[in-house]
């Protein structure tokens, strides 16, 4: 309605203005017919253009991991697990908002964290010191992504997602609560246990385990969805 109450007052001022250049006394008809207009507003489509979005940056990790079963403060299960027996997580979120009217599709998604050991005891002749990046891309270890949406007429809608880029929806790239009023929270998890083996051990033989900042970037694009009477 906000799109065509521009439009009218456009008309309207349009219409206001007509006849003022021409010969005062050559009568010209002012009057606005606002049946046809109407009629023109009822079956008129407006589409709004696309607009990108970003988010990067970083957010912080759970730092030092105090022990196993699932010690770790921010340790939420993926969606959809069935076995859980990780243990160490470490799971971020983050929003994006979609005002009424329009829909949300992602173009890029990419989020990672290092888990790293530490043998401050010195007492190995192994590695002392390793990193192991978790999330980022299908080459890492063990990391899960989805999305929860909540919109504010109750529906909602939680979807696997990959963080290579692309949405693992039946609307593709889109995704759910098209033209309605949301919030599409995204969580980036990453699962580890005692037996995830890096640097040349197993997690299990490091006596300090901590998680570092998260890296993240999202880049999204907001589409008008058509506007119909």
């Amino acid at each position: 309605m906000e799109y065509k109450a521009a439009l009218l007052a456009l008309v309207l001022v349009s219409g206001s203005l007509a006849g003022c250049t021409g010969d005062p006394d050559a009568g010209g008809n002012d009057e606005i017919d606002l049946v046809l207009l109407q009629e023109f507003l009822n079956n008129t489509t407006l589409t709004m253009p696309k607009t990108l979005h970003s988010m990067s940056g970083t957010l912080g990790g759970d730092g030092s991991i105090p022990g196993p079963d699932n010690a770790t403060p921010n340790c939420i299960w993926y969606y959809g697990a069935t076995d859980l027996w990780w243990d160490y997580c470490n799971v971020i979120s983050m929003d994006v908002n979609q005002p009424e009217g329009f829909a949300v599709s992602i173009q890029y998604l990419l989020a990672y964290v290092n888990l790293i050991g530490q043998d401050t005891t010195n007492d190995s002749s192994e590695n002392d010191y390793a990193e192991q990046q978790y999330g980022g891309s299908g080459n890492a270890r063990q990391a899960n992504s989805w999305v929860e949406t909540d919109c504010y007429n109750g529906f909602s809608s939680i979807a696997w997602i990959a963080v290579d880029g692309y949405m693992l929806t039946s609307q593709s790239h889109f995704l759910a609560g098209a033209g309605l009023e949301c919030t599409h929270t995204f969580y980036f998890g990453a699962y580890a246990n005692d037996h995830d083996y890096f640097g040349g051990r197993y997690a299990n033989e490091f006596d300090e385990l901590d998680w570092s900042d998260w890296t993240y970037s999202i880049i999204w694009e907001q589409h008008a969805v058509t506007v119909e009477n």
